[in-house]
């Protein structure tokens, strides 16, 4: 990819020239993505490479241009139900721009295909390593309390 890079609306994140740069430069990219499906035994479509140029290349970017973990530690950390939260608020806040608003917000999009993709990366640890939550105490009542407002 070029190191020249686009602003993409303050969304946190910069898009590499090559997917929103000239005619030549697209060209160049969806010949890549054709000759990645090719090569990982794939029969390239139209539709397959638009996927791959247009959505998933996208959200590795992102994956590659935040500060987070390069070995997905930030991610992994919460286990898959922590993942599972992050794709519900991903979906509600794409889901609430987009139909409620009738605005499309590709950021939101983006996130949230990155968060499936760590879900199905994530294996079957439930709780990373923040652990399981712990259970809440026992309520504590008092004999004069229970005396005055019952059990």
């Amino acid at each position: 990819m070029s190191d020249q890079r686009m602003p993409d609306k303050g969304e946190g994140w910069t898009r590499p020239a090559r997917l929103g740069g000239d005619e030549r430069e697209q060209l160049h990219v969806k010949q890549a993505a054709l000759e990645f499906l090719d090569r990982v035994g794939l029969v390239p479509t139209p539709d397959a490479i638009g996927q791959l140029t247009e959505a998933f290349l996208p959200c590795l970017a992102i994956i590659c241009q935040r500060g987070w973990d390069p070995n997905g530690g930030t991610w992994r950390s919460s286990g898959v139900l922590g993942i599972l939260g992050d794709v519900r608020k991903k979906f509600e806040r794409l889901w609430e721009r987009g139909w409620k608003h009738g605005k499309r917000h590709d950021d939101s999009g983006y996130d949230l295909m990155n968060y499936v993709g760590f879900y199905m990366r994530s294996g079957i640890d439930r709780w990373g390593t923040w652990g399981e939550p712990a259970q809440p105490e026992p309520e504590v009542q008092f004999p004069e309390e229970a005396e005055r407002y019952g059990p």
